[in-house]
């Protein structure tokens, strides 16, 4: 996947999880929707939505919707 001007390497790990690789760097993704249906991509290490989690959630949603395999 590509993303600010590089290619991330991103594995479906679980339900509703995500491994990605950048630059030897690895950050865990948990998709959660809140009882009002608002997505959030939660930092499974600090458990919080971070602004890098977010916009790298959003395109993992754009890449799955785009293979008509909604999240």
């Amino acid at each position: 996947m590509s993303y600010a001007g590089r290619e991330l390497s991103v594995n479906h790990t679980g339900d509703k999880q995500f491994s990605i690789e950048d630059n030897g760097h690895t950050l865990q993704l948990q998709l959660q929707r809140d009882n009002e249906g608002a997505v959030h991509w939660l930092d499974r290490e600090s458990e919080q939505e971070t602004e890098l989690s977010k916009d790298i959630g959003i395109q993992i949603e754009k890449y799955f919707t785009e293979k008509n395999n909604p999240l």
